[in-house]
């Protein structure tokens, strides 16, 4: 996500004409337009997603974390995460649900294994239950920014070629990427118009 954030201003600043002089009478609106939505994305998504991932925590240590963590060992043995699970012990020793959840919870190996073979691991009636717990978890997984808008590592879709573009991970990121619009993008628009910027944009996110 990084390398996109240099990308982006660089795919367009190799169009652009140096001897081209700029047109200060053309405001640069789709700079100031790529500004909010990004801002408008950012709020809204991850505004979102603290709610959501505290409500997946309290779903999570409450109906799954037990049952999950007896079988996650096995199956982090067998999948060569002895380093990790020395951490995910630690954590919990600690009571650290969200860890547990994240690393666990979204292990979608994991998830796949049991759904196979969980009903031989556990109880018919415990592995039912586990079953629509799961089912309840993932809906609220699906509705994180990251799955929501096709940007999850973990999971590619047609979606994130355009989704990829507006999508920031951190207030920090976003900063870089509207500081770059501001600068950059806005002497670039002008110069060479919106129709050139916005396929700059786009081809340094797909790229």
């Amino acid at each position: 996500m990084m390398t996109a954030i240099f990308l982006k201003p660089a795919a367009i600043m190799l169009a652009t004409p140096v001897d081209r002089p700029l047109d200060w009478k053309s405001p640069p609106r789709l700079v100031l337009a790529l500004c909010s939505l990004l801002g408008i994305v950012f709020i809204f998504w991850h505004g979102a997603d603290r709610k959501r991932e505290a409500e997946m925590d309290a779903l999570y240590g409450q109906h799954l974390m037990a049952l999950e963590w007896s079988v996650y060992e096995t199956h982090a043995g067998r999948t060569g995460q002895i380093a990790a699970m020395r951490q995910l012990q630690e954590a919990h020793r600690m009571g650290d649900v969200s860890m547990l959840r994240r690393y666990i919870g979204e292990d979608d190996g994991f998830v796949a294994e049991m759904q196979e073979n969980g009903g031989s691991y556990v109880e018919p009636v415990t592995f039912k239950q586990w079953q629509l717990k799961r089912a309840a978890f993932d809906e609220a997984r699906s509705k994180l920014s990251a799955k929501a808008l096709g940007v999850d590592p973990e999971e590619f879709r047609p979606i994130t070629f355009l989704t990829h573009t507006v999508v920031t991970q951190d207030a920090l990121q976003l900063l870089a990427i509207l500081l770059l619009l501001l600068s950059a993008g806005f002497a670039l628009e002008m110069a060479l118009g919106s129709g050139a910027l916005l396929a700059g944009w786009i081809g340094g996110g797909i790229i």
